[in-house]
C-alpha cells in the first residue's frame, strides 16, 4: 500500500504513487548543525466542493497529521499540505520527542 507501483508500460511511477497514498519525501533543517534530513512522507488528499482534506504520515518519528478544512485556496489550490507539513515539524522539533 505504500510502496510506489510500477506503470503498465513497465515505467517506475513519476508520481511516487502508491494504492491511494503518495510516497515521498520531508526536508527537516536541524537547527544546531544547519544540515538537511530527508525523511519519509506518506500522504493523501484532496479537494471537493469548496473543500479539502489531508492525511499525512511520518513513519519514522510516529507522527499523523489529519486535517480538513470547509473551504480551499483562491483558484482551487490546496494549502493543507503545507500547513500538516508545519504542523508535523512543530512535533519532530518538540523537546523530548524520541521518534519511537
Amino acid at each position: 500500500m505504500f510502496t510506489s507501483r510500477t506503470l503498465p508500460s513497465g515505467e517506475k511511477n513519476p508520481r511516487h504513487y502508491g494504492l491511494g497514498w503518495t510516497i515521498g519525501g520531508l526536508v527537516i533543517t536541524d537547527e544546531q548543525t544547519g544540515e538537511d534530513e530527508i525523511i519519509t512522507l506518506i500522504h493523501h488528499g484532496g479537494t471537493r466542493a469548496g473543500s479539502a482534506t489531508i492525511l499525512m504520515i511520518i513513519p519514522d518519528h510516529n507522527i499523523v497529521v489529519a486535517m480538513t478544512s470547509n473551504s480551499i485556496g483562491r483558484g482551487g489550490s490546496d494549502p493543507l499540505a503545507s500547513i500538516a507539513a508545519k504542523v508535523a515539524r512543530v512535533f519532530i522539533d518538540s523537546p523530548g520527542h524520541t521518534g519511537l
